[in-house]
C-alpha cells in the first residue's frame, strides 16, 4: 500500500506535505458536502500528486487528472493511485471487501491540456498545474483553467522556482498570467520549494 511520502513522482517532501494540507482544506470547506468538491490536476504522470491530494481530501472529493500519459504511464498512474486508495480506505476502516471501488472518485482524462482548456466548464475547489513546462503551454493552462476556480480557493503551480530551464519558462508564464487584469484578483501566498501558490479573491 502506497504512502504519500513514498508515491512515485517528482515532488519534494515539503511539496507533498503542502498538497496533503491543501486536500484537507478542500474536505473541510466544501460548500455542500466533501462529495461535491472537485480537484483538478493538469499533469499527473505517475500519480504522486494525486496520492497526496487524496490523502488530505479523504475518499469523497472527486479528483480529475488530465495528462497525455504516453506509453504505459496511464496504467502506472492508475496502479499507484489504486494502491493508495486501498490504504486510505483501510486507514478509514472502510469495507473494501464489500465492493468498494478504489477508483470511483478518481477520473483520468487522457488528452492535451491546450485542447481541453478552452472547453473546460467544471467549477473547481482546488487546481494543481504541473503540465506543459514550456512557456506557451504553461500560460495556456494558467489562463484557461484558473477561470473555473471558486472564490477563496487555491491554484498551485509546480516547477516554477529553481535553476532548471523549465523552471524559468514556467515561472515566466505564471508571472505573466498573474499580471493580466482580465484574470481577476489573486493573492500570492508563500512559495513551497518549486511551487507558487495563489488564492482567488475575485473574478475581476
Amino acid at each position: 500500500m502506497v504512502d504519500y511520502r513514498d508515491a512515485r513522482g517528482w515532488l519534494s517532501e515539503a511539496e507533498r506535505e503542502f498538497l496533503v494540507e491543501a486536500g484537507k482544506e478542500v474536505h473541510a470547506t466544501a460548500i455542500k458536502t466533501p462529495a461535491d468538491a472537485v480537484i483538478l490536476e493538469v499533469g499527473a504522470e505517475f500519480g504522486a500528486s494525486t496520492v497526496c491530494l487524496r490523502t488530505g481530501a479523504g475518499i469523497h472529493p472527486t479528483i480529475m487528472s488530465l495528462d497525455i500519459w504516453p506509453n504505459d504511464l496511464l496504467q502506472v498512474h492508475r496502479t499507484e493511485v489504486a494502491k493508495a486508495e486501498y490504504r486510505q480506505r483501510w486507514v478509514a476502516k472502510m469495507a473494501i471487501d464489500q465492493g468498494a471501488d478504489p477508483n470511483r472518485n478518481n477520473l483520468q482524462i487522457v488528452g492535451d491540456s491546450k485542447l481541453w482548456g478552452p472547453l473546460w466548464r467544471q467549477e473547481l475547489d482546488l487546481l494543481f498545474i504541473d503540465g506543459d513546462h514550456r512557456y506557451e503551454g504553461a500560460y495556456s493552462d494558467a489562463w484557461h483553467f484558473t477561470k473555473h476556480l471558486k472564490m477563496g480557493k487555491l491554484v498551485i503551480f509546480h516547477d516554477c522556482l529553481g535553476d532548471h530551464p523549465i523552471h524559468r519558462q514556467t515561472n515566466a508564464a505564471v508571472t505573466d498570467w498573474a499580471e493580466e487584469p482580465a484574470q481577476g484578483r489573486w493573492v500570492e501566498l508563500d512559495p513551497v520549494d518549486t511551487m507558487r501558490v495563489f488564492k482567488r479573491e475575485a473574478k475581476w
